[in-house]
Parts: C-alpha cells; structure tokens; sequence
C-alpha cells in the first residue's frame, strides 16, 4: 500500500504534502530532520492521508495537491475527514484517515484483517478472525 499523505506543524503553522509506503517511518524522518523540506525542527503530526494500491497513483494524488497551492483546499480536504472519521492516536501521533473509491476501502478492510489475523492465535480468536473475515470479504 501506497499513501498521500497531509502533515502539519503547528509552530510553523504549515501543511506539507507527500507520499510514502511507510507513514510512521516517514513521519519519523520528518520530525528528525530527515527531510529537507522539514527538517526545520518543529514537530510535524499526520492530520490527513489517503491509500493507494500503487505508487504512480499516490504520487499523482499528491502532485494534484500540489499542484492547487492552495491551503484553503487543504484545510476543505481535513474538515471533510474530521466530519467523517474521527481521530486516531497511533503511538501517540493523531492521524486521521479519507479513503477514495471502493478499491481502497478493500485495501484498508485487507490490511485491517491482517492486522487482526496478526493479532489472533487461541483457537477462539481464530473463530472470529474467519467470522471478520468472511463478513468483509464474502458479504
């Protein structure tokens, strides 16, 4: 899985816009300076990201983000995931999640059954990962 992804510093009161495979290891090398485009110092949070099957399709949804300069049609793009989906605290970092078409819903519910099914190992916890399991992928 690919991802666009929005991240803000609240001291510098600035978006910055990117894709990656990997959000927590980027948003690490973010916040130390890893990047040149944020190596400023300040503390960097995902407030917004979207999910891709491939790369190409995630650097072409973050260059159409870019390509806007525009911070109204940022902030437009987080206030509609704040209606939606709440906010998730990840190792202490909140991220909030948007999801395009129904092919990356599919990816997010496979990589949420792989994340149960990594979870799951007494037989019991086993019965409700096929339950899960076939709820998501055979209704």
């Amino acid at each position: 899985m690919f991802y666009t992804y929005i991240i803000y510093s609240k001291s510098k009161d600035k978006y910055y816009t990117g894709y990656t495979e990997n959000l927590k290891f980027r948003l690490e090398l973010h916040n130390s300076g890893g990047s040149r485009s944020t190596k400023s110092g300040s503390l960097w949070k995902i407030i917004y990201y979207e999910v891709y099957k491939t790369k190409s399709e995630a650097v072409k949804r973050e260059y159409e983000i870019k390509k806007r300069k525009s911070r109204k049609y940022i902030e437009k793009l987080i206030s509609k995931t704040q209606k939606v989906v709440p906010s998730i605290e990840v190792d202490g970092k909140s991220r909030r999640s948007r999801h395009i078409g129904q092919e990356s819903l599919i990816t997010e519910l496979m990589a949420l059954f792989l994340f149960i099914l990594s979870l799951t190992t007494t037989n019991k916890s086993k019965g409700l990962r096929n339950s899960i399991f076939n709820l998501l992928f055979f209704q």
